[in-house]
């Protein structure tokens, strides 16, 4: 397709290229993902590190498992199969399996009924950290 073709196709410089769901969005219409609900759905909510690079000495997970509405409370243990994932090297965790790497790799996960459930949960799991040198320079 010619340059001139692909700027006909799109329309003229400087003019805006409609969007099908551009009115529903900015009128709050639209529903995103976030929106959507279904009967019997459970919500989630992760836990992540608080530290750049740390060893994870314990994960108690025990008030977390016993408070009402929870269903599940995840940890690398619980992930079957491969437990690392990566473009070109699977190389990357899906949870942190015994020490974490950056500022907010997700450690555990829950699941529950309610969103507010989930992530009340998620602050009672108690995820104790030996803190390291994080790798500032290559």
């Amino acid at each position: 397709m010619s340059t001139t073709a692909r700027k006909l196709e799109l329309g003229r410089v400087g003019e805006s290229v409609k969007r099908v769901d551009a009115i529903p969005k900015v009128t709050g219409e639209f529903a995103y993902a976030s929106d959507l609900f279904a009967a019997g759905m459970l919500w989630g909510h992760t836990v992540r590190s608080p530290h750049a690079h740390a060893r994870i000495i314990e994960i108690d997970l025990s008030q977390a498992l016993t408070m009402p509405g929870v269903f599940a409370v995840l940890t690398h243990a619980d992930v079957p199969g491969a437990k690392t994932y990566g473009l070109e090297f699977p190389d990357q965790p899906v949870l942190a399996i015994d020490r974490v790497r950056y500022f907010g790799e997700p450690v555990a996960l829950v699941a529950a009924d309610h969103p507010e459930q989930a992530r009340r949960a998620a602050e009672k799991i108690r995820v104790e950290y030996e803190p390291l040198e994080p790798v500032v320079d290559p």
